[in-house]
């Protein structure tokens, strides 16, 4: 809920979303680690780039919470986020 509120209030100063936009944002954020899937693209993108970036603490995405593009990238997303968190950890 806080990140939620933080869109909000960076609002304006750092973006310029429509209303309708920032509550498609603030629901993404909200609910991103519910497990849900959802038909709104927007939202599917924001929960997919969170999932495929799961390998930063050792965990491989489950294919049902994915969207069916991020589906097929889960090998290589998984093997990225991993070099990206090893390389900015030991530098």
């Amino acid at each position: 809920m806080r990140a939620a509120e933080l869109a909000k209030a960076l609002n304006t100063q750092y973006f310029d979303l429509k209303p309708k936009q920032l509550d498609t944002l603030c629901y993404a954020i909200t609910h991103h680690s519910g497990g849900e899937v959802s038909t709104n693209a927007t939202i599917q993108t924001c929960w997919d780039g969170d999932r495929l970036d799961l390998g930063r603490v050792g965990i491989m995405p489950s294919p049902q919470y994915l969207s069916t593009e991020a589906h097929r990238l889960i090998d290589t997303a998984f093997e990225m986020s991993i070099r990206s968190h090893q390389s900015f950890s030991e530098g």
